[in-house]
């Protein structure tokens, strides 16, 4: 609508700039008929251009865009929590595969010390059910992946096919929790948020109506400032979580290395190594876990902050 309208002004603005000249020329001819003509229709011409001209600068107007934008979060949000998924999906998918790897090698060991008189049948039994279930967990996990992978798509109007390449989300900054601010940024999500927006804006003529008005807006504040209070404690664990995640990192990571130089030196058994390989992928696998909440907390943070709270936390 915006561009016809912009068409349409440049229509008129040229035909303006058209009986504009004729009328000097009719001056200059002495034809006052002419002139007193082309005057009007110059007239009209600039009537109609003032009138096209307000009206897209209403266009232009936030109210005029507030639906628009809304969707234009709303979408945004949306696209952004279904990375995540597909992300939270990837990370559990790489952990299940150096699982499974380390399932079978299991398995083979304790078929091994079975052949040897060192394993009893039911030790073989449990490490086969669980390289079995790590196998069936990475089937499911692929068939979710794939599911966020075509919802994502649909909602960004892309291919789904599998043509479109998904990049690795970035690391969580731990260093924004410490710039929130839960009282200014529980202001600004009370006035960004819709439901308030349109309470506060609700036409009340009489007294019952206006006292109404006033009483589902304080309840309507009151319930963001909950929610805000809510994603704020969130946020704050997430964070309490990541830390750890990466201190246990840390450790392991000492720990695995010096159990690699072991094993390559021979003073480690190849089941404890296994073991210890087991214990690092754990680690690994929860402080991905952990970065990824973090990276999580914060977007559903600021969303709020914007006038986006998911319907999870309400």
């Amino acid at each position: 609508t915006r561009e016809d309208y912009g068409e349409i002004l440049e229509s008129l603005r040229l035909e303006r700039e058209d009986v504009r000249s004729r009328k000097e020329e009719a001056e200059d001819e002495g034809d006052m008929e002419g002139y007193v003509n082309h005057a009007s229709l110059e007239a009209i011409y600039q009537s109609g251009i003032r009138s096209y001209n307000q009206a897209m600068r209403r266009m232009d107007q936030y109210s005029a865009n507030r639906e628009r934008i809304l969707l234009e979060k709303q979408l945004t949000s949306a696209a952004q929590s279904l990375m995540i998924s597909w992300q939270s999906l990837v990370a559990q998918q790489e952990y299940l595969g150096n699982m499974d790897g380390l399932c079978l090698a299991q398995y083979e060991d304790a078929l091994r010390q079975m052949q040897a008189g060192l394993a009893t049948g039911d030790a073989v039994d449990a490490a086969y059910r669980r390289w079995t279930e790590v196998r069936a967990s990475l089937t499911s996990l692929e068939d979710s992946r794939r599911i966020i992978y075509q919802k994502l798509c649909l909602l960004l109007g892309l291919e789904s096919g599998g043509s479109v390449s998904l990049q690795k989300i970035p690391p969580a900054d731990p260093g924004r929790v410490g710039m929130l601010n839960l009282e200014e940024d529980t202001r600004k999500a009370i006035n960004n948020n819709t439901a308030v927006v349109n309470a506060r804006h609700t036409s009340a003529k009489d007294t019952p109506a206006i006292k109404n008005k006033r009483i589902k807006t304080a309840e309507l504040e009151e319930k963001v400032k909950i929610q805000m209070a809510q994603l704020y404690e969130e946020t704050l664990q997430a964070q309490l979580s990541y830390e750890a995640a990466a201190a246990g990192l840390a450790g392991a990571e000492i720990s695995w290395a010096d159990s690699q130089a072991r094993y390559s030196m021979g003073m480690l058994g190849r089941t404890e190594f296994l073991q210890k390989e087991t214990e690092y992928i754990n680690k690994r696998t929860a402080f991905v876990s952990a970065d990824l909440n973090l990276f999580q907390a914060l977007q559903r943070y600021e969303w709020a902050v914007d006038g986006i709270i998911e319907e999870t936390q309400e």
